[in-house]
């Protein structure tokens, strides 16, 4: 049986996290047409590295992967919920909608409808509220 294995390390931007966004994939494609996706967290070390940077950066939404910016929800100054939708995105014929992860206020936006980016790209920047940050 014939397998070809393609590795997708994460982009050299992202900082190390626990987030399924940032870690190492492996794709696995058989001789049948099968696909596997395996998901290699990084390693304690190097998490440990990177936690005052996550938590500098708590707020920032980044695209997962190269997409198209199908929808931007939100604008500058604009208070958001934690877990409301924020950006939608196109890949693969696929749309991936981006949640915010905090409670907040929008700081940037970094992309618009329409254009192409890459991964690792820095889309939405929420200051997290103070209450919601203790």
């Amino acid at each position: 049986m014939n397998t070809t294995i393609v590795s997708q390390p994460p982009p050299p931007t992202v900082p190390a996290s626990t987030s399924s966004n940032t870690m190492e994939r492996l794709h696995l494609f058989s001789a049948n047409g099968t696909k596997t996706t395996l998901t290699l967290p990084p390693p304690a070390w190097l998490l440990s590295l990177g936690g005052d940077v996550q938590a500098a950066h708590k707020g920032t939404l980044r695209s997962p992967m190269p997409s198209l910016v199908v929808e931007v929800r939100v604008s500058p100054g604009q208070r958001v919920d934690k877990g409301q939708v924020v950006v939608v995105l196109e890949s693969m014929k696929t749309e991936t909608v981006l949640r915010a992860e905090v409670a907040g206020v929008v700081k940037a936006v970094g992309c618009a409808k329409g254009e192409m980016v890459e991964e690792g790209k820095e889309l939405v920047d929420i200051e997290e509220d103070a209450a919601e940050a203790e």
